[in-house]
C-alpha cells in the first residue's frame, strides 16, 4: 500500500477500536497505529499517545496483545536510534510470542527482523550472522517464506561481510529469493537491492 493510505487505514482503525472499547481490540490497534506514527514521524506525540493507551488496555488483554505491543514499543525506539531499550522490548515480544502464543509467524519474523536491525545499528555483525542462521533456521523448519525471505534478503550480506568474504556476501542474499513469485514486486525487492548496496559499498562499487 502506499504510506499515505496505509497511515490512513491503521488510523481508522484505531478509531474504530476506541470506539468500541474493547481492551483487546484498543491494544491492538493502538500499538500499531503507535508504531506506524513513529514509523513517519520517530517522536510523535500521536504516536506516544497511542502507545500509552495501549499499555493502559493491555491490562485487561491477553499474550498475543502483550506480545504485539513489545513489538510495537520496541520497533518505536529503533526509529528513533534507541538500540539498547529496542533490543530489550524485541527480546520481550520474541519471548512472549514464542512462549505463550500460537500462529505468530508474522509477528514472530517482524520481532526477528527488529532484533536483526538493532544487532546491524550497533556493529554487531557477527552475532547478527549467528541469529540470522537460527531464525532462519527455525523459520524453514515451520514454512514460513515470508519470515525466511524477509530475513535473508534484508540481512543475509552481513555474515560474510564480518568475515570479509564479499562473494559469500553477495551469494547468501538471495538464498530464498527463487522461491517466490518473480511476476510481482514485494517489499523484500527493496530489500534486496539495499542489501547489495550495502556489498557494493564494501567493494567501492556502490552503482552496481
Amino acid at each position: 500500500l502506499d504510506p499515505v493510505i496505509s497511515y490512513l487505514l491503521v488510523q481508522q482503525q484505531a478509531r474504530m477500536a476506541l470506539a468500541t472499547g474493547d481492551p483487546v481490540r484498543v491494544t491492538r490497534a493502538m500499538s500499531l497505529y503507535g508504531c506506524q506514527c513513529a514509523m513517519l514521524e520517530p517522536y510523535s506525540a500521536e504516536g506516544d499517545r497511542a502507545l500509552r493507551v495501549a499499555r493502559e488496555a493491555v491490562q485487561q488483554a491477553g499474550p498475543y496483545e502483550r506480545g504485539a505491543l513489545a513489538l510495537a514499543t520496541g520497533m518505536t525506539h529503533f526509529f528513533r536510534s534507541e538500540y539498547d531499550v529496542a533490543f530489550r522490548h524485541g527480546l520481550e515480544a520474541e519471548a512472549i510470542l514464542r512462549g505463550e502464543c500460537r500462529g505468530v509467524q508474522w509477528e514472530l519474523a517482524g520481532t526477528h527482523l527488529l532484533l536483526l536491525g538493532v544487532y546491524q545499528w550497533m556493529g554487531r555483525w557477527r552475532e547478527l550472522g549467528a541469529q540470522l542462521l537460527e531464525y532462519l533456521r527455525v523459520a524453514s523448519q515451520r514454512g514460513d517464506l515470508y519470515g525466511a525471505a524477509s530475513m535473508s534478503l534484508s540481512y543475509g550480506g552481513f555474515p560474510g561481510l564480518a568475515d570479509g568474504d564479499v562473494d559469500r556476501a553477495a551469494a547468501f542474499i538471495g538464498t530464498y529469493r527463487a522461491r517466490y513469485s518473480p511476476d510481482n514486486r514485494y517489499m523484500q525487492d527493496a530489500f534486496e537491492i539495499i542489501s547489495h548496496g550495502y556489498v557494493g559499498l564494501y567493494r567501492n562499487t556502490p552503482r552496481e
